[in-house]
């Protein structure tokens, strides 16, 4: 398995991360095997890490998130060297030709709009963020793309006046345009949380009763900002995210999405075990496709009978 490390902070791991070593770990040693974990921190240890990768006995290689940069023939060179190589995508498929595992965000967040759609919300907005960062227009617009779905479907609006979207800020890729009378220090914002304060800043809850986030750090951010404005969560706007993302108290509250980890795990396992054991023809790319799990808490709830007429 492949970790990465953010390069500028030693101590973070994504979460997610930690959770698939542990299950991976447990689910491989109670089968006879061995698990070994390479950590990737900074591109210029991208080569060597390869180098010890194709060196070390391996049957498959568990890449958990995007692969590994500056290094467009991964593919080629770890099939030369026998490793069977599957990875985790949240959306769109892995970039590269291996095979994967990936999330069905399009059945989620249609599945979260048509709940919200029956406990009596007809005024849904859509709150994402930056559609101009490549590494982030990617899910956001499939994410969208299944909520305009399942608006289209009922008959209700989804225009540009029901999407939310905040400009990646200039020379800070990772942050949102900054929310006026300093909002995010005040509040103590993480970086895509921005994203969601400054949709609370334009976001009128006398047109919209649901918002559906893209992600939880969205939510977290919306749900904050809009509190500062004395709007309430949920008796005036129901909120849903995407991830189940421990770092905020909010999250107890938030109806979110979690990935189901065991099972992915196990996609891993099963698909790396078909290559080993050649029940699949080299050139036929395998993708399995998982559901995420829906958390229902209490940042929804239907809309009120006042609301209705």
């Amino acid at each position: 398995m492949v970790a990465t490390r953010r390069p500028d902070d030693p101590a973070w791991t994504r979460p997610l991360h930690l959770v698939l070593e542990r299950l991976l770990t447990a689910t491989v040693f109670q089968g006879g095997g061995t698990l070994h974990r390479f950590l990737w921190t900074a591109p210029s240890a991208v080569e060597r890490l390869v180098g010890e990768i194709i060196n070390t006995p391996l049957d498959g290689l568990v890449l958990p998130s995007d692969p590994i940069q500056g290094v467009p023939d991964l593919p080629r060179r770890l099939r030369d060297a026998g490793v069977f190589c599957v990875g985790f995508s949240g959306t769109q498929g892995w970039s590269y030709e291996l095979d994967c595992v990936k999330m069905d965000d399009e059945w989620a967040f249609r599945e979260v709009t048509r709940r919200l759609i029956t406990m009596g919300h007809r005024r849904i907005a859509f709150v994402g963020c930056s559609l101009e960062e490549p590494d982030m227009a990617g899910w956001n617009r499939v994410r969208l793309a299944a909520w305009r779905g399942a608006m289209n479907e009922a008959g209700l609006t989804c225009g540009d006046a029901d999407m939310f979207f905040s400009p990646a800020a200039k020379g800070k890729p990772a942050l949102a345009a900054e929310p006026v009378d300093g909002w995010p220090a005040k509040l103590g914002l993480l970086a895509q949380e921005t994203y969601g304060c400054a949709a609370a800043l334009r976001f009128d809850p006398s047109r919209h009763t649901a918002a559906v986030c893209a992600n939880d750090h969205a939510a977290i951010g919306f749900i904050k900002g809009l509190r500062v404005r004395g709007v309430r969560i949920p008796e005036d706007v129901s909120v849903t995210g995407y991830d189940n993302h421990p770092e905020d108290p909010i999250r107890l509250e938030l109806t979110t999405f979690a990935l189901p980890e065991q099972k992915i795990v196990d996609a891993f396992l099963r698909v790396i075990a078909g290559r080993v054991s050649s029940e699949k023809p080299a050139d036929v790319r395998t993708i399995e496709v998982l559901r995420p799990i829906l958390i229902p808490r209490s940042s929804w709830a239907p809309v009120q009978e006042r609301e209705r007429r």
